[in-house]
């Protein structure tokens, strides 16, 4: 699996899905471990795949999106100018916009947004194994 940027003599990332010298699932690549969330232990999802490729091994949708206001452990408190504590249940969202001043400047105008996306292209090249 790739991805590139204009052209595909520009790749900007290159993994290696499936086959020899392919060390690990997906699970493993993301150093998932043990994830809690909301004191639950969230479980790898392709566990009884025997397919290193999953989740690719099937259709799938892509969704891409910005999101802010994470409350799942990811970003620790207190860390990077984060404005709110995981903790705070239903405080978050209006903690976050609180701190207004310090990050729409951040985050640009139009087409200089941190997210800007032209288009996306996928396609399968033959059976994921």
């Amino acid at each position: 699996m790739y991805t590139y940027l204009d052209s595909r003599l520009q790749q900007v990332l290159y993994v290696g899905i499936a086959g020899k010298g392919t060390p690990k699932n997906f699970w493993e690549r993301g150093d998932f471990g043990d994830v809690f969330v909301n004191n639950t232990l969230v479980p790898n999802p392709w566990a009884a795949s025997k397919n290193r490729g999953a989740p690719f091994d099937q259709e799938f949708y892509l969704v891409m999106n910005v999101a802010v206001g994470s409350r799942n452990g990811w970003f620790l408190d207190g860390v990077g100018g984060k404005p709110w504590v995981d903790a705070s249940t239903y405080l978050a969202p209006g903690a976050f916009y609180q701190r207004v001043d310090d990050w729409l400047p951040t985050w640009g105008e139009g087409n200089a947004r941190g997210m800007t996306v032209k288009a996306v292209k996928m396609w399968q090249e033959g059976a994921c194994a």
